[in-house]
């Protein structure tokens, strides 16, 4: 029933006026109006218990909380941060749903904590004793400078939540101490502990899939890492803690973000993996390739090969961090269909190392300039059809954009995203349907160099975000370029003889458009509004169109 938008259900006054407009269709007298009500709280007790549950979890799962009715955070754990309910308010109703509430674990099903503080520990203690041993997401965010008594609730509730991590099926945790807390990392050595002793798994078996830790910790790595050998060092449990993580059998994703990253090696379970430490490209050359599994793969600071990236053998040796990337063949990630890569030096090693033939989509941001040669080479030899492409250079001339947009791996996506670029005139009549700019129409020598006029770039393309135009660029001409994208006219396909003619065939038509610009006139706003109001009175179209300054 998703017309029966239960909200809170905090008492019975939700289900005493639904019942009233099933039951009571004609204008009433007050004593039958009492008299109503009365029938309609006895209706509510009578309804099924199984019925009752599916309410209750209709209410908490998918009803929005009312800012009035939302629980405190800081005094009482949650679903999540994004909704703040908990199934405590429903059991304090009537007794029949206490113990409906109490005894049903589908609906403690997640555990949210914001700020640890001693208020969390006993409801803490009875959500994971009443969701028992139903798969459990659970979360926990310290603050930003969290207290000694902060420091002291999150052991504690850690130590709580450990004795159900056989249940969890999802773990999200953001630690801004000092140090790592002891109680996560046994937790995780006693997990493996007993994986190791069941040889015959025998025992129930660990269901955590999704794993994302933030580690922001006040802490700085040194230079030199013989300095770093002391008790209060947070590196050495952090390194324990991602190898601990990387052994779990049902690991597929892995959200890894602090000051370094560390360990030998990724899980060959992983299904995603995002990244957002530093890791230098020769390291992370080395061990994504046993990432066989991978779908879906975002590292957004590969660094410089002199990283800090933090293994026990920087200890004890020296190393010589200079790396020459000598021509070797391509390492294959035979599953992987989205990549995104954010870097502060050139990524050409990466596109040059990977192989993936199933990429759809592409993101790329650099500091550094991104040769169009190593992405097309990469894309070519990898055999893939892009759907979706973004690019974040750190500055590119028109010219430099023209190549990109004649590049003939990426005339197939449907999303096209092209940021920190310069677009001038030149550019948006190339981006017109069809194109009115005198290019040629490859500039590699495999091709005639022919004209595109006449032809089009992306015509499949249904997302653009294009920017920043120039100031000088002429309105009209960007105008243009989003109608001919938005409303196309359809090609008409004939026969030769008497044959009778095809039906038109529909081209693809853009359905959103973000366009940055340098200088934003009132005329560019008039005419993106006229688009997005056309669009509302097309139902079989829904479109939107932004333009913007930088």
């Amino acid at each position: 029933m998703p017309s029966l938008g239960f909200p809170c259900l905090q008492s019975v006054s939700a289900l005493q006026s639904l019942l009233s407009s099933i039951h009571l269709r004609s204008p009433i007298s007050p004593i039958q109006t009492s008299i109503a009500t009365n029938e309609c709280s006895a209706a509510i007790h009578q309804l099924p218990t199984d019925l009752l549950v599916r309410i209750f979890t209709y209410a908490l799962d998918y009803s929005p909380s009312a800012p009035q009715a939302a629980v405190d955070p800081f005094v009482s754990p949650t679903f999540t941060w994004n909704h703040l309910e908990t199934p405590f308010s429903l059991s304090h109703v009537c007794h029949r749903w206490m113990e409906t509430v109490n005894s049903t674990k589908q609906l403690w099903h997640s555990i949210s904590i914001y700020r640890p503080d001693s208020r969390h520990i006993y409801r803490t203690a009875l959500w994971m004793m009443r969701a028992d041993t139903h798969p459990i997401r659970v979360a926990l965010t310290q603050s930003l400078s969290p207290s000694a008594v902060e420091e002291e609730a999150t052991a504690k509730l850690l130590e709580i939540l450990a004795h159900r991590i056989l249940t969890w099926k999802a773990f999200e945790i953001k630690v801004t101490g000092p140090s790592l807390p002891k109680p996560l990392l046994k937790c995780f050595t006693d997990l493996q502990d007993a994986m190791v002793m069941d040889e015959n798994k025998s025992l129930p078996q660990p269901i955590l899939s999704n794993v994302a830790v933030t580690l922001d910790f006040n802490y700085r790595p040194p230079k030199h890492w013989r300095t770093i050998v002391d008790n209060n060092s947070p590196i050495l449990p952090t390194y324990n803690l991602f190898n601990l993580i990387q052994t779990l059998p049902s690991l597929k994703f892995l959200h890894w973000n602090g000051r370094f990253t560390p360990g030998p090696s990724f899980s060959h379970t992983l299904e995603t993996l995002e990244l957002h430490s530093p890791i230098s490209v020769e390291e992370f050359m080395e061990r994504i390739p046993s990432c066989q599994q991978l779908q879906q793969l975002y590292v957004h600071h590969l660094t410089k090969p002199n990283a800090v990236i933090f293994t026990p053998d920087l200890m004890e040796t020296d190393t010589d961090m200079d790396v020459d990337f000598a021509p070797t063949p391509r390492k294959p990630l035979p599953k992987l269909r989205r990549l995104g890569i954010a870097s502060r030096m050139q990524i050409s090693p990466i596109l040059r190392g990977l192989s993936t033939p199933k990429l759809l989509v592409l993101e790329l941001e650099s500091r550094e300039t991104i040769e169009p040669v190593d992405v097309h080479n990469f894309l070519q030899e990898s055999g893939c059809s892009l759907q979706a492409f973004g690019l974040w250079p750190r500055q590119l001339n028109a010219d430099d954009v023209a190549k990109w947009l004649k590049m003939k791996e990426l005339q197939s996506v449907a999303g096209f995203k092209m940021l920190g670029v310069e677009v001038n005139d030149r550019i948006l009549k190339m981006m017109n349907r069809p194109c009115l700019e005198d290019e040629p129409e490859f500039d590699d020598d495999s091709n005639p160099r022919t004209s595109l006029i006449g032809h089009t770039l992306f015509p499949e393309l249904k997302e653009l975000i294009l920017g920043s135009c120039n100031t000088n660029i002429d309105v009209g001409i960007l105008q243009r370029m989003l109608g001919s994208r938005f409303w196309t006219v359809p090609d008409v396909t004939r026969t030769t003889g008497e044959q009778m003619e095809f039906p038109p065939i529909p081209k693809t038509e853009l359905r959103r458009a973000e366009v940055v610009v340098r200088d934003l006139t009132v005329d560019l706003i008039k005419y993106a509004d006229m688009i997005n109001t056309n669009g509302k009175y097309m139902r079989d179209k829904l479109i939107n169109c932004v333009i913007r300054s930088t």
